[in-house]
């Protein structure tokens, strides 16, 4: 995994999360156009280990967005995430396939606040 970023989230209110990547070749920082990718998949488990059964899968079109001028930005958009998940703390991690190989460019937690209505 190359990057780590936490999400907040408010449980079962919808957001949208961007993460801008860009990558470092030796004439600095340029956009990494995110089209060059196969595939792109968000996977979120209750653990953060590799066999942990998946709670929630978004793919491009279907809760992930290629956005940006450069293309280089990817919207995730979370609608009434886990309303019913009792955990305060989820992990994700985002796939990027480029033919047949894949790796794992960024991940970590997400952290729920839990809301109640009385």
């Amino acid at each position: 995994m190359i990057g780590i970023a936490d999400i907040d989230l408010i449980q079962g209110n919808t957001a949208v999360v961007r993460f801008t990547f860009e990558e470092l070749l030796t004439t600095g920082l340029t956009p990494l156009n995110l089209n060059r990718f196969n595939a792109i998949r968000l996977n979120v488990k209750k653990e953060p280990l590799v066999d942990s059964p998946i709670l929630l899968a978004l793919a491009l079109n279907a809760g992930l967005q290629i956005v940006g001028d450069d293309s280089n930005i990817l919207e995730i958009t979370f609608t009434r995430p886990f309303m019913d998940i009792d955990s305060v703390t989820l992990f994700y991690d985002i796939l990027f396939v480029d033919g047949v190989l894949f790796d794992t460019l960024l991940g970590n937690k997400i952290n729920l606040t839990r809301v109640v209505t009385i």
